[in-house]
């Protein structure tokens, strides 16, 4: 069940790591295939970065990673609060190191406080353990809700529905 990109190769090779294809039609695709794991009960996504990822000046674009950033913590309050619709209203975004095409990035992403409107998030893009990217921002909540929130994946995002 390979697709030829780096990350299929990896994720099946070190099944420790529990890396799984999300299956994708939003935007985000445009960068490539996006990875999911679980990490102490908390989604950990994963992006392997290539040469059409990157600036004049051969290393990823910011706005890749900002793309990257802002799908990742929309997609963590999806699940970590199970708000099914949602909406960025302020991303924020620090360039802290250069990610060089072939790097693999993870996001992880925190909920610090959500209320019936609004959610606040902050989150980091590693790669290797090295943080290159810190982020936060707010995002909207709209009425319909999941009911329960916790944490767990579901089935689908774990890459078994």
């Amino acid at each position: 069940m390979t697709d030829g990109s780096p990350m299929s190769a990896r994720a099946q090779s070190d099944s420790s790591a529990g890396w799984r294809q999300i299956p994708d039609a939003s935007f985000a695709t445009l960068l490539g295939p996006l990875w999911l794991r679980e990490e102490d009960g908390r989604p950990v996504f994963g992006f392997q970065t290539e040469a059409r990822h990157a600036n004049s000046r051969g290393v990823v674009h910011g706005g890749v990673l900002a793309l990257f950033a802002d799908h990742a913590l929309g997609r963590s309050l999806r699940l970590q609060e199970r708000a099914d619709r949602q909406a960025t209203i302020q991303l924020q975004v620090q360039y802290i190191a250069p990610v060089i095409p072939g790097d693999f990035l993870e996001a992880r992403a925190e909920v610090l406080r959500s209320t019936t409107h609004v959610a606040y998030l902050r989150g980091i893009l590693s790669v290797g353990g090295k943080v290159v990217v810190e982020t936060s921002g707010l995002w909207k909540l709209s009425r319909g809700r999941r009911e329960s929130a916790g944490a767990e994946l579901p089935d689908a995002e774990r890459g078994q529905g």
